[in-house]
């Protein structure tokens, strides 16, 4: 499926919602119609239904400075004749798109070289990007294709056994990555423990959370904590999931799920991960 943003960039007046962050004499001459049109293949289709809102920012290549700053409803670019117009001086710009910005997200734009999307403790928004670049002079009327990429990894995680042990119900699943994104679409910021708000229920953890996308490279690693001041440690259980990362690295940019399963008993923790076919990438034994 396709869909149409039309950004015509013009001079002065900002139509569908979008905000107008300065004044612009309408009488300036220099302008041009920038037409953009979205896309995202999944690996079977090409859609758009994933897409909640896009968040435009402009940025002056060679100053590398932020010019402007937008958020688009699904309403707004999936409607035809959906258009922004806005002055915009002759120069050469980066027109980045980040899809599904929501409240797991935190981007405060500013330099280029500075900006990053931060994600929070619990995990990320599922998050999309798209760039492309290009001159503007006077007068120009241009076309360009803006190819989304998924920016996170979907995981899904089932902890069991944890009725056997003391302060069950205090345990909790943590993943170590990097918790944030530049405007080059690369992990970035520090590796943090993020724990993402899973459901326990009777001895067991299971939920779903996004995170951004590892690279083979990534301090990489889960495990299972315990944060109840009387118990006798604080992790369970933590291992790297590097041979994921190895072996998710092909489908970076399109859906990727990791199925973790974590089985804790009286012999020690087993682990198993699984792709999105249930192809089981990692099995390994942990004793107590």
């Amino acid at each position: 499926m396709k869909k149409t943003l039309c950004a015509l960039l013009l001079g002065g007046i900002l139509l569908t919602g979008c905000e107008l962050h300065e004044n612009i004499d309408v009488s300036i001459k220099r302008k041009a119609i920038v037409h953009l049109v979205y896309h995202y293949d999944n690996g079977h289709t090409e859609t758009l239904d994933g897409v909640e809102n896009i968040r435009l920012l402009i940025y002056n290549n060679g100053t590398g400075k932020l010019y402007r700053d937008t958020t688009l409803l699904r309403e707004d670019f999936l409607r035809d004749t959906g258009a922004m117009q806005t002055y915009i001086p002759r120069g050469d710009y980066s027109f980045i798109s980040w899809a599904n910005t929501g409240s797991r997200t935190t981007l405060i734009p500013g330099n280029y070289a500075t900006t990053t999307i931060a994600t929070d403790e619990t995990g990320a928004d599922e998050l999309m990007y798209g760039v492309c670049s290009t001159p503007v002079v006077k007068g120009d009327s241009l076309h360009m294709d803006i190819h989304f990429f998924k920016s996170v990894f979907k995981i899904n995680v089932r902890v069991t056994g944890l009725g056997d042990l003391p302060y069950g119900e205090d345990h909790y699943f943590g993943i170590r990555n990097y918790n944030c994104i530049d405007m080059d679409n690369r992990p970035t910021g520090e590796s943090k423990l993020l724990c993402p708000a899973l459901t326990y229920d009777r001895g067991s953890l299971s939920g779903s959370f996004y995170t951004p996308f590892f690279l083979p490279d990534t301090p990489l690693c889960v495990g299972v904590y315990c944060d109840n001041a009387a118990c006798a440690y604080t992790t369970l259980y933590e291992t790297n999931i590097q041979e994921f990362a190895d072996y998710a690295e092909k489908m970076l940019g399109r859906d990727v799920e990791i199925n973790i399963d974590i089985s804790i008993h009286s012999s020690g923790t087993t682990i198993r991960v699984s792709d999105w076919n249930g192809q089981i990438i990692q099995d390994e034994q942990f004793g107590i």
